[in-house]
């Protein structure tokens, strides 16, 4: 334990022997020594986190564009409609009626200016969200198969160390809680396995085996 005490993932274990009949001590038993509900609760937290983190970042990038007053488009306007307030109190005055123009050609600027970004950051958040289903995917391959090989080296005494493996499902699952709201269970078929699904009811990994994350993509645009 002391050895593992900054290995990520670790958790502490403890090691139970018992006495024989005919003397001495048996083979002893190392268990990982965890709270469930701290588990969880570490779980739905790093949720949130990651949930509140993800919304800070991309709010800061549209702030970061909107905030700045030299893409204002309320200054812009309020600019347009001073000239033009200018120019309707002395129609005769022709800088007045260049300066409407130049200041109409200033706000459709900073308007393709802010449109441009936009679509920018839309293809960026697309494309973050297909290296997050990808990733989803992955994570959900690693700890299929790690229930699997859990429950083989549990069932068949094989030589190999479960806890390792458990350690390891456990990080995964924590790095896909990342990434999306789930809830776990233990399998009650007694392999040890660990089922989990979405926090809305889908099944994500279940003892007959494991499902994906989909993607539906479209050009609709669904506001309308």
């Amino acid at each position: 334990n002391i050895a593992n005490v900054n290995t990520e993932g670790y958790v502490r274990e403890t090691t139970q022997f018992i006495g024989q009949q005919h003397g001495g001590v048996g083979q002893g038993t190392t268990e990982r020594v965890l709270s469930s509900f701290a588990t969880n609760q570490l779980r739905r937290d790093t949720t949130n986190v990651g949930e509140l983190t993800s919304f800070s970042q991309n709010t800061g990038n549209l702030d970061s564009i909107l905030a700045n007053e030299a893409n204002s488009v309320t200054q812009g306007m309020s600019s347009l409609f001073a000239a033009i307030q200018t120019a309707a109190d002395d129609p005769t005055n022709l800088p007045s009626r260049d300066l409407v123009i130049g200041q109409t050609t200033t706000l459709l600027g900073r308007m393709a200016g802010i449109g441009t970004y936009m679509d920018d950051l839309q293809r960026e958040l697309n494309l973050s969200f297909d290296n997050q289903v990808q990733r989803a995917n992955s994570l959900i391959q690693n700890i299929a198969d790690l229930n699997e090989s859990i429950g083989v080296v549990s069932g068949n005494g094989q030589v190999g160390d479960p806890n390792v493996l458990m350690n390891e499902r456990d990080l995964n699952i924590l790095e896909l809680a990342e990434i999306l709201a789930i809830e776990t269970r233990v399998s009650q078929n007694g392999t040890g396995a660990i089922n989990v699904s979405l926090s809305s009811g889908e099944a994500l990994i279940m003892d007959t085996g494991k499902f994906n994350i989909l993607q539906m993509s479209s050009e609709a645009d669904l506001n309308f």
